[in-house]
């Protein structure tokens, strides 16, 4: 049902790129490859769609699409958006093909911008600790798992 109001709203307005992003959320869990098409559509709309971006890359990278990451970042930053969030993404790509070393200059290149995302710093943090850099790894996942329950906890507050 929600999905057919997408549609519906999509054949109103297509030049809306949020109508584009929830329909793909609508999609993304059960057809990602359908899903894709809409966040492509969204960006192509408005390159500073951050969620698009976002979701679209995270598609990209269960998918273990590299290649295509790569070229979807170069593209949104020849449009002129610049975010952390490209230079994060370029690392989860690079960590993919093995790249390690590369993946792991990229991380701290955005470390700072990803200091308060619990996923990303526990990712950062087994990378640190897999490549022989313990303490900085432990104290990456210290940092991941405070983020994290300060998050389950601010969800939790809201749902009351």
């Amino acid at each position: 049902m929600a999905k057919e109001v997408a549609d519906a709203g999509i054949l109103q307005d297509e030049e809306n790129e949020q109508l584009y992003v929830v329909k793909s959320r609508l999609e993304q869990d059960d057809q990602p490859d359908v899903a894709k098409p809409d966040l492509y559509r969204a960006l192509e709309l408005n390159p500073g769609n951050f969620q698009a971006a976002k979701s679209l890359l995270d598609l990209l990278f269960e998918e273990e699409e590299t290649e295509e990451m790569y070229r979807v970042i170069e593209k949104l930053r020849d449009a002129g958006e610049e975010d952390p969030l490209y230079t994060y993404y370029k690392g989860k790509a690079k960590h993919l093909e093995d790249e390690v070393e590369e993946a792991l200059a990229l991380y701290e290149e955005v470390r700072n911008e990803i200091r308060n995302d619990g996923e990303a710093m526990e990712e950062f943090g087994y990378l640190l600790i897999e490549n022989g850099r313990r303490k900085d790894g432990f104290e990456a996942l210290r940092q991941a798992s405070y983020f994290k329950k300060t998050t389950q906890a601010w969800q939790l507050m809201s749902s009351v």
